[in-house]
């Protein structure tokens, strides 16, 4: 791993080359898929990585488009129950928030957004449009009940389609209030897609998640010098503020570390320290309305055993 020797008794903020304080903030980790509350925590102290987005996905089912927690409604739309999530960031509320998963064809899809804007730790919803079934709805505009919910309860939205970035322009252009995050660089695999990815950041209310980068442009090894030119691509485009990092660490583990997933970042010779500023944790706490803990850093201290930990998947 790529870590840098720490002092587990420390209590100071993380900081970058120049030993100032930054505020790391991942924003995507499928907690309980591999890894529980305890576990997590201690590798993110080991990072210095402040705080973390779980979006709780554990598997699929057999035969069936459907992810846990969660169950089906009788028009066969899911409904998605994050329950360990929910616990997760009660219980440390300084590290952990949450995202839920929407179904556009949920009957109280509004209720459900609504829902989501109250709950105190939850911090957006997440739309995964990249089956060919999906990408006909969204073209027929079943989505349009999640935009505008999202629009009217000012709850952010991650989006997940496979190279169909440009579908989403229509409803980016309706729903300028609601704030659009395009899930692993827009899921771009060839370099008309990312073009298409690049074009919506003209819209302002368009973020792009840092994330799978290597994966999407080939790169085989850490620091992964063939994300460099497209992610300044990315920040000519965006701005770093709407740029957030997230490493996704605990899909397609046996590729990349966590740790590499940060510090190609981190430590990257060709980004200013502003602008590491803004991807590793700024633009996730502004876009996200994710205040900054008022309380120091302090390195995580178990708060005994969590029931959460047993629920991790072996495998």
């Amino acid at each position: 791993m790529n870590t840098e020797p720490t002092d587990p008794n420390s209590s100071g903020s993380p900081t970058n080359a120049n030993g100032q304080p930054i505020d790391i903030v991942d924003s995507q980790i499928h907690l309980f898929r591999t890894i529980g509350v305890e576990g997590a925590l201690a590798a993110m102290d080991a990072l210095r990585i402040r705080s973390a987005l779980i979006d709780e996905f554990w598997t699929f089912k057999e035969g069936e488009y459907r992810y846990f927690p969660g169950y089906l409604l009788p028009n066969k739309a899911l409904r998605h129950k994050p329950a360990l999530s929910e616990h997760a960031s009660n219980r440390y509320p300084d590290r952990l928030s949450y995202l839920i998963r929407v179904d556009p064809r949920d009957p109280e899809i509004d209720k459900v957004i609504h829902e989501v804007s109250e709950a105190p730790h939850a911090r957006g919803i997440r739309l995964i449009i990249h089956k060919p079934e999906r990408i006909q709805d969204l073209v027929a505009g079943l989505y349009r009940a999640c935009f505008a919910a999202a629009e009217r309860y000012r709850v952010p939205i991650f989006i997940i389609t496979h190279g169909n970035s440009r579908l989403l322009e229509p409803h980016i252009q309706e729903f300028p209030g609601a704030t659009v995050i395009l899930d692993h660089v827009g899921v771009a695999r060839t370099p008309a897609e990312y073009e298409d990815v690049l074009r919506l950041a003209k819209y302002a209310n368009v973020a792009l998640k840092w994330c799978h980068a290597e994966k999407a442009f080939g790169a085989t090894s850490y620091p992964f010098p063939e994300t460099t030119e497209p992610l300044r691509q990315a920040i000519n485009a965006f701005g770093a503020e709407r740029i957030m990092w997230a490493s996704d660490f605990t899909i397609r583990e046996e590729e990349f570390s966590w740790s590499d997933r940060l510090f190609h970042i981190l430590r990257s010779s060709h980004l200013s320290e502003d602008e590491k500023r803004w991807i590793l944790g700024g633009s996730a706490r502004k876009l996200l309305n994710w205040p900054q803990p008022e309380v120091a850093w302090t390195p995580y201290r178990s708060m005994g055993p969590d029931f959460t930990d047993t629920n991790v998947r072996k495998t």
